[in-house]
This record gives C-alpha cells, structure tokens and sequence, in this order.
C-alpha cells in the first residue's frame, strides 16, 4: 500500500484463517493452516481485484461487457454470497478507507447518463483528453454516493485525513482537496503516486522540474507553508518515499544522491543526510523503523545489473550492504510496487518469470536464491507463511522452504 490505512486491490489477499486469490474468472479460497483448497467459484469476471475487509471482499473486474464492483459476505466461505453489485461501462480501480470504496473510472467516450455537460469539472491543463469519474460506495448502507466527473485523466490520492485530486501539465501540477474544495497551483511535477503524503493535517510533496526539485507543505485548505527549493537541480527524481517522521527521494543524472529529510515538523522539513553512490534506485522500501532497501541499476545504464542496497537510518544515511543480481537487468517492482512482498526478514520479488527471494540477516542482504515461473509475462501471485513462500500460477498452489534452500514441499 502507498498509504497506512488505505487498502489497494489486490490480485491475492488474506486474513489469518484464509488467503484468497483470482485467476482468469475464478476465486480460489485456501486454508492458510494447511493450504488446502477450500473453495473455487466463478465470478463469471475476468482482470479481477480485490480488497479484504470485516468479513467481505470487494472484487472489481470485466464481464459481460460491463465493468463490476461485487460485494461478497465471506464470514463462512462455505456458503459465500453476493451482497450487491454495480455496474460501470469503462475501467475501474478500487480502494479502500474505514468503511468507504473509492472508485476511479476512466473513460474516452462514454459519459454516464446521469451526467450533464454542466456536471463535468475542470481542474486544470493536465494531459490527456479522457473523462474521469469519481465515486464513493457507503460500505454500511451498500449505495453510491458523491459522484463526480472531470476531464481529463485526474490521479487520485486518498490519505488518512482528506481525499485530494490531481493532474499535471509539462511544468505545473493542479490539485485539489476534496473534503473541503480547496485548490492551488504549484511549480513542478509530482513524480508519481508516492510523491506526496498527509501528515498532521498538512500535506507534503515532492515536485520536480527540471531547473530545481522541492520539497513542499500545504495546509489542509491548501495554502503554502513552507518550501525547500533547490533539491538536486537539473537532475531527474527517481524515487521517493514518505514513512513516519522521514522522507527519502533519489535523484539521478550522473551518480545516484539518496537524500534523507527530517517531516517531524510540518512546518519546516529539514534535509539532514545526503549520501551518493554509483547507479540510480528506482523504488525504495521501509524495513522498520532503521532500514531502508533500494532497489535500483549498478552504474548509471539500463543495461548493468540490477543492485539492492540495505541503508541504516538512524541517524545519518550508511550504506550496510550491497547486493548485485547477476544477469538481472530490470524489475518488475520498478514499474509496479505490487510486485515486492516483505514478510517478516524475507523479500521477495515477484519478476516476470521468476520470484526472487532475499533476507535481510542482521546487517546484511542475502540472495536466497530464485523460483522459475511458467512463462515470461507470468501472472503469478507470491505470498509468505510462517517459513514458507507461497506462489499460486496457472491455478496450482506450490509452496517452498524458506529455511531450507527453497526446497518445495511436497503436499
């Protein structure tokens, strides 16, 4: 999740008694004690994804030339049923805070029929040309509500407190808070879906440009309070990651500067460590409250190998240890964040035909070894338990050792 609280869909989910995974248009449920399969079911859906929540799931995808959101009461699974559904005529994405669904349709031609052309907000010169429709399904009372359209294609950013909407020109990005309909401008991009975060009421983000990257605060009616100008200019943001009291943003051009800043206080971030290194990151991961892992390229070339680096961070930014993948030159998490599961020291990696698997021993990051998947493109799904790694592919469960060089087990 790019947010604590706020639940993305999932091709594979679980709570401690079951996990659940989709696959072409069907859902298998499995015993987490035993893995043993409990149930399959046709959803007579297809690019199905799911949130887990209080005894539901909340399952999106493709069927019948429509687009659903199902809701399925799982409190026995032996005896599952549909709830409620809803119907939308283009692509969906869901996700989840407290007891509400947001959903985000993203449409080229349709405009839903309850809609007029006076319906349809305008939020600034973003790019793009679609229309964009925002719902909110009331979990308790099952029923759509606040619905709303804009032009063009509007991103999304649910955060503890408020919901905010955004889109970016080439140089400026427009964004607006939803709670209250306050809106601003701002100078520079925000580089991607981790680029900007709430915190004490305030939110904080990360906009690049190319003459100067900053590091700025809005109030939550979103008026500046502060900014830090002039983070690595003239270099590309790579990678950025909010957690807790601290921020983490890689930038690149000729070597890789990981810089670390103090958001204890809203009001005035604070770089406090910068740290440079060969290659580039392009996806950081918090381990702890002392740990970080980069995931990036060896020298500053797509076609080196590809480098995890362990950080301490304490205090100032320490290199702990290094990890090179031999003939491993792209990962899929650089793309999709999905792709990285942490449980517990374990990580693993889910790339293209294979699921790599690392630890993370005291000081140390550890190459455990790689588990071949059936085809390049594989749409296999990865979880751990207790000492095993799970992956589901082609609607076979296979489970591995993680204490014993990988070793499958047999059922």
């Amino acid at each position: 999740t790019v947010i604590s609280g706020v639940k993305e869909a999932r091709v594979m989910v679980h709570d401690d008694d079951f996990f659940f995974v989709t696959e072409g248009t069907h859902l298998f449920i499995y015993n987490q004690l035993d893995s043993s399969l409990e149930k399959s079911i046709d959803l007579k859906m297809s690019y199905n994804k799911m949130i887990l929540n209080e005894g539901h799931l909340y399952i999106s995808g493709f069927g019948s030339s429509k687009y659903y959101l199902k809701a399925f009461d799982i409190n026995s699974v032996k005896d599952i049923s549909l709830k409620k559904d809803w119907s939308f005529s283009s692509s969906i994405s869901i996700s989840l805070k407290k007891r509400t669904i947001f959903v985000k349709e993203l449409s080229y031609t349709d405009i839903p029929t309850d809609f007029t052309c006076e319906d349809i907000h305008y939020l600034g010169e973003g790019e793009g040309m679609s229309l964009s429709a925002f719902y909110k399904v009331d979990l308790d009372l099952l029923e759509v509500f606040d619905k709303k359209i804009f032009y063009g294609n509007i991103n999304q950013h649910i955060d503890s407190e408020n919901e905010y909407l955004y889109t970016a020109s080439s140089t400026d990005t427009f964004i607006i808070n939803e709670k209250n309909n306050f809106s601003t401008q701002i100078t520079g991009v925000i580089p991607g879906k981790f680029g900007l975060k709430e915190k004490d009421n305030h939110l904080l983000l990360f906009t690049e440009k190319r003459t100067s990257n900053n590091l700025t605060v809005l109030s939550h009616d979103l008026e500046y309070v502060y900014t830090l100008n002039g983070i690595a200019p003239g270099e590309d943001i790579y990678s950025v990651k909010f957690e807790s009291d601290r921020a983490y943003l890689v930038t690149f051009e000729t070597i890789d500067p990981l810089f670390s800043f103090d958001i204890s206080n809203v009001g005035a971030p604070k770089l406090i460590s910068e740290l440079k290194v060969p290659g580039f990151s392009r996806y950081m991961q918090v381990l702890g409250a002392e740990r970080l892992v980069t995931f990036g390229k060896e020298f500053g070339d797509w076609y080196s190998d590809v480098e995890i680096n362990l950080y301490d961070t304490k205090k100032d930014l320490t290199k702990l240890s290094s990890l090179s993948i031999s003939g491993v030159k792209d990962l899929s998490v650089f793309w999709n964040h999905h792709n990285i599961e942490i449980h517990g020291d374990y990580i693993f990696l889910k790339n293209y035909n294979q699921v790599l698997v690392l630890e993370v021993f005291e000081d140390r990051l550890l190459e455990l070894g790689s588990i071949s998947l059936k085809s390049f493109y594989s749409a296999a799904q990865v979880m751990g338990y207790l000492n095993e790694l799970r992956v589901f592919e082609n609607g076979i469960l296979r489970r591995y050792d993680l204490t014993s060089s990988l070793l499958e087990i047999d059922e």
